[in-house]
């Protein structure tokens, strides 16, 4: 399974999510800076704005690291991507305390990541996409094609039947003299 229908429209969104992101963290340093630019006469605290900016660029640099994981199609992908749509739930409810965020915005906001969080717990497509690999030991006509450098074509035997093979040559040979 390839990286289409829903699951590009996501990444699509993911990337979005990303670049704005970093346009509101780039934003809200400007505003701090002058906070005429936006209406304001007020400053919001220091510690305040660093927690927002610190909390949105990890969300960024996370946000890279799954679309290397999806594009590599890791497993790792489906559970870092319920983990980084759950901190961001996280995050938008703190910067709401922090004064950051409206009562609206937060709800909105969080609507993406809430539905992001069903799709990648339920999806089969998802399943399907980061959990199904060629195995090893698959020696059928597709599966060689794709191992065309292994250097062997004999039928692999399951384990199982190597130990019961070994433990009966063991006892035949115990008998004979």
């Amino acid at each position: 399974m390839g990286i289409r229908g829903w699951l590009l429209l996501y990444m699509v969104g993911l990337g979005a999510e990303l670049a704005h992101g970093l346009g509101l963290t780039i934003g809200s340093l400007i505003i701090y800076a002058n906070p005429s630019l936006a209406g304001r006469d007020s400053f919001i605290p220091l510690w305040a704005l660093l927690i927002y900016v610190v909390s949105n660029l990890g969300l960024v640099t996370y946000g890279v690291v799954l679309f290397v994981l999806m594009l590599k199609k890791r497993r790792a992908a489906i559970a870092n991507n319920i983990l980084f749509n759950a901190l961001s739930v996280a995050f938008l409810v703190n910067w709401f305390f922090l004064g950051a965020k409206s009562p609206i915005g937060t709800v909105v906001d969080s609507l993406p990541a809430l539905a992001a969080i069903a799709y990648f717990s339920r999806s089969r497509r998802v399943r399907n996409t980061f959990t199904t690999a060629p195995r090893r030991n698959d020696h059928s006509p597709t599966a060689r094609s794709s191992y065309a450098s292994s250097a062997s074509t004999l039928p692999v035997i399951p384990r199982a039947h190597r130990q019961v093979a070994r433990s009966s040559a063991s006892r035949s040979s115990a008998r004979s003299p």
